[in-house]
């Protein structure tokens, strides 16, 4: 029998897919472990771990798509980022509950016990889970100063996107000058000290190529009517070439037409503004890495033209971000730390519940903190402009009051590891020997 392969092509694997994927794996095999010294069958945990990372998926989710504003449709797309933490947590104890009433109460098991099963394992996701959002490049923090650890990310990563619509650099080392007359990029600045610098771009190049792509196509975006984008379209004899958005409420439409002759630029542009239309030009050069750069893909490949007529290819270069705070590494060894801290509470504890207390108060003073760092989350003032603090910073202050009552509530609790075993009253006690006078 004949067997006919079909190559569907390459398949990427993301950072932060994997390590969410290894986190799992391993937090799973850490609950059995630990399950197992307390003398709970592992197939409970396992099944309680399926619950409460399905929950906590969906919750990290629902929370930051609520935070940054993501459309609904967009709810799978993971890999791009987009998991909160807290969010995690809330959604983990919604499955937490629901696998309570299909598995736990069955079976008898002691939510405080199950508890501290659970602790060490959440600050070892944790610990594994923000080397994937390094990866990613996302839950990134502020411009970090000369003497402070920092990590440069690639183009294809958030900061760059963020970094940039702020001002605080280029997109690629360099600047260009968008001109109506002449397609091809015109350069006017370079960093000093960046790649692009390195690679011999100079101020006043003709960039005639992009990573093996011609520079010569001139990008007119109009915003209007339908009825004027008509009226521009019926001028052109041209369909554009997509449309970008359409607003509903205004009725306001975006098009995009590329256009490579001189010539026939200028024609559109005087039709566009004869129709009454919103007009944005740019080239290919801005548009391919402001919108449609690569994912995942760093390195950049330029031809230019000199001012004195020659043409050279640049060798390729990799352009990076500013340095920035790590506070993903940050959050990972806290969370390394905070994991051994657990492992080695564990046989001086009385009562049980109190790991999940300690990861509480630890972790929501930590998150604090580091959020303080980060550079990729809005503040909220509820209370005032004095008291702007992010989302998570206000969920950590409720985590840490949280952890507080807990930790009351404990110590109301009877002791469930007393420091020396008790003493049986009931049984017999030998009487002390019998010493006779004189006897040595």
């Amino acid at each position: 029998m004949k067997q006919v392969l079909v190559w569907l092509g390459p398949l990427p694997i993301f950072g932060f897919g994997m390590m969410l994927f290894v986190a799992f794996l391993a937090c799973t095999w850490l609950i059995g472990r630990r399950a197992e010294k307390e003398g709970i069958a592992r197939q409970h945990l396992y099944d309680l771990a399926i619950w409460i990372f399905v929950g906590g998926i969906v919750g990290a989710r629902i929370v930051y798509m609520i935070q940054y504003n993501v459309r609904l449709q967009d709810f799978w797309k993971i890999w791009e980022g987009g998991l909160v933490f807290y969010g995690s947590a809330g959604g983990g104890l919604v499955g937490y509950l629901a696998a309570y009433w299909f598995i736990i109460r069955k079976h008898g098991l002691s939510t405080w016990q199950i508890a501290d099963i659970l602790a060490p394992a959440i600050a070892l996701g944790l610990c594994l889970g923000r080397i994937g959002c390094l990866l990613n490049g996302c839950c990134f923090g502020h411009v970090a100063c000369a003497d402070c650890p920092a990590v440069h990310f690639p183009l294809s990563a958030p900061p760059r996107y963020s970094l940039v619509n702020a001002g605080l650099q280029t997109t690629a080392g360099f600047t260009v000058e968008n001109r109506e007359t002449d397609p091809r990029s015109l350069v006017t600045a370079v960093e000093p000290g960046s790649a692009a610098e390195h690679a011999g771009l100079k101020v006043g190049d003709l960039v005639t190529s992009v990573d093996g792509f011609p520079n010569d196509l001139k990008l007119l975006e109009v915003y209007g009517s339908d009825d004027q984008l008509a009226r521009l379209q019926q001028a052109l004899d041209r369909k554009p070439d997509h449309v970008l958005w359409f607003d509903d409420s205004t009725g306001t439409r975006s098009w995009q037409y590329g256009i490579a002759d001189t010539d026939q630029f200028q024609a559109a542009l005087r039709a566009a503004r004869q129709a009454g239309l919103k007009i944005n030009v740019y080239d290919f050069l801005w548009d391919y890495l402001t919108y449609r750069w690569p994912r995942g893909e760093g390195r950049l490949q330029l031809t230019v033209a000199r001012p004195d007529g020659t043409t050279q290819a640049l060798p390729v270069f990799e352009p990076k971000t500013l340095g920035l705070h790590p506070t993903q590494l940050y959050e990972t060894i806290s969370m390394a730390l905070l994991f051994a801290v657990l492992l080695a509470w564990e046989p001086f504890r009385r009562r049980r519940g109190e790991l999940i207390v300690v990861l509480m108060l630890c972790y929501a003073v930590h998150r604090f903190i580091n959020e303080s760092l980060r550079n990729d989350t809005s503040k909220y003032t509820p209370l005032g402009e004095s008291l702007a603090l992010t989302l998570s910073q206000w969920i950590s202050i409720l985590i840490f009051v949280a952890g507080l009552v807990l930790l009351i509530l404990l110590l109301r609790r009877p002791v469930d590891f007393p420091s020396e075993p008790p003493v049986d009253q009931s049984a017999p006690v030998a009487p002390p020997p019998e010493v006779k006078l004189g006897e040595a």
